[in-house]
C-alpha cells in the first residue's frame, strides 16, 4: 500500500496543460511521504516558456476502490514545495461519528482525509478548533458531544474508541 497517483497536470491558463502523472508517480519511494519543488526540471519537461505553472495532483492511499481510498486532490505553484503523504498503512477508518445521542454527523471521510493532509503531528483533540474547523463545525453547540471512532489496525477490526469533548486522540499511533 502507499501513494497512489491517480493524475497530475502542470500548466497555466491560456496554455494546455501537461500531464506529468508518470514524473510525479516516480517521485514515490515505496510508500513514503513525498516532498519536492515544482518546477519544469522536477516534472521532467524542458523548454517550457517562462510563465508560472501550477502543478494539481490528484492521490488516495490504498488499493481504489476500498477502505482508505480517500482521494486528496493538492495543488502549488512553480517554486513551491508539493508535498504527498501517506496514511498510517495500519489505520482505516471504517466509521466515525461526532455528536451527541440525539444530533451527530458522520466525520469518517474529513478523518480520514486528516490523515493524507497532515504534516507530521496527528493529534486531535475532540471538541477543539482545530478539530472542529477539520470535521466542518459543531453539530450541537454548548452541549457535550462524543466521537465515536470505529477504525480497522494492521488488518484487524478493532472495538470502537469513544472519545468525549476535551480527551486527545493520537493518529500517529492509531486512536
Amino acid at each position: 500500500m502507499g501513494i497512489i497517483i491517480q493524475k497530475a497536470w502542470y500548466g497555466y491558463s491560456g496554455e494546455v496543460a501537461h500531464d506529468v502523472t508518470a514524473a510525479v508517480q516516480a517521485k514515490i519511494p515505496g510508500t513514503n511521504n513525498i516532498s519536492f519543488e515544482i518546477n519544469q526540471a522536477n516534472l521532467g519537461l524542458s523548454g517550457l516558456s517562462n510563465n508560472p505553472r501550477q502543478l494539481t495532483v490528484t492521490y488516495a492511499y490504498g488499493t481504489l476502490p476500498g477502505p482508505g481510498s480517500t482521494v486528496i486532490s493538492k495543488s502549488g505553484l512553480d517554486g513551491q514545495t508539493m508535498k504527498l503523504n501517506y496514511a498510517p498503512p495500519y489505520l482505516i477508518f471504517s466509521r466515525v461519528t461526532y455528536g451527541t445521542d440525539k444530533v451527530f454527523i458522520d466525520i469518517t471521510k474529513a478523518m480520514q482525509e486528516a490523515i493524507f493532509t497532515s504534516t507530521d503531528n496527528m493529534i486531535f483533540t475532540i471538541g477543539s478548533g482545530q478539530f472542529l474547523e477539520r470535521i466542518g463545525g459543531d453539530p450541537a453547540l454548548g452541549v457535550p458531544k462524543v466521537c465515536s471512532i470505529y477504525y480497522t489496525l494492521n488488518g484487524t477490526t478493532q472495538e470502537c474508541i469513544m472519545a468525549r469533548d476535551g480527551d486527545q486522540v493520537n493518529l500517529n499511533v492509531g486512536p
